[in-house]
């Protein structure tokens, strides 16, 4: 039997317990100044423009009761329209799914079989992040660097935090920034020069067997001030089957 292991879970249950806003000036007493003015760098360029867009691979890791680890891998496109629309099309071994926010309503649509689920969302990406994965237990790619909070949720938890210094993702040059919590670590490659956009990020947890790893990188990006609204819009194709969503109860998450 195998026993997956959600590292993004983990860590929005610790920011959950600990006020970004309250906590933020004792939790941050050893993180360093530089990285601090970094990461601020990065969430106001990205808050600086309405409309984003990206190409991401996800990698996340589960753990064996043996304690043998496995990667699986995502490929994903996401659109983005503050401060109340999003798309995501996601493409793994099981299919396509794609994601649709308008402001209003969010749906999942799948592909392959053809059906989709749709469901009354909050008014703002922020909000919707966080319902979907609290109720629904969907993760959407990047959603703790997308946030209108991104720095203050980032630092939520951390107990330290220092630059590691100058590394290359695709090609690109970043600044490497590494921070811990109580259990996990959190690491952010961030473009240097004037387009501060995270390259990749990675969440390790230190205190479960084996060590797993859940990591995004990112390429393709594209900041400007609109999308087409059209791209937010879901459309059913003709023959699609409409299910209800199920809402993830605590309870559920823990069997």
């Amino acid at each position: 039997m195998k026993h997956r292991i959600y590292l993004t879970q983990i860590m929005l249950c610790l920011c959950i317990f600990l006020s970004p806003f309250t906590g933020l000036a004792e939790t941050t007493q050893s993180v360093d100044e530089e990285a601090l003015a970094i990461l601020k760098t990065m969430n106001d360029y990205l808050l600086s423009h309405q409309a984003v867009s990206f190409r991401a691979i996800e990698n996340e890791e589960e753990v064996l009761d043996n304690g043998q680890k496995l990667m699986s891998s995502r490929e994903i496109r996401f659109e983005m329209l503050r401060p109340n629309k999003f798309h995501v099309k996601r493409q793994d071994a099981g299919g396509e799914l794609e994601m649709f926010y308008d402001g209003s309503s969010f749906t999942l649509f799948r592909k392959n079989v053809n059906f989709f689920s749709t469901v009354v969302a909050p008014p703002t990406v922020s909000e919707v992040f966080v319902e979907l994965e609290q109720k629904r237990d969907i993760q959407i790619v990047a959603r703790d660097l997308l946030r209108d909070d991104s720095y203050s949720f980032l630092l939520a938890s951390a107990s330290s935090g220092f630059v590691v210094g100058d590394d290359l993702v695709d090609g690109i040059l970043c600044t490497q920034l590494a921070f811990r919590s109580a259990d996990t670590d959190m690491q952010i490659w961030i473009t240097k020069g004037a387009q501060a956009l995270p390259r990749k990020y990675v969440i390790t947890s230190r205190w479960i067997t084996s060590a797993p790893q859940y990591e995004v990188s990112f390429s393709d990006w594209k900041v400007q001030d609109t999308i087409d609204n059209g791209v937010f819009m879901f459309k059913a194709p003709q023959g699609a089957l409409e299910i209800p969503f199920a809402e993830t109860t605590t309870e559920q998450e823990a069997n």
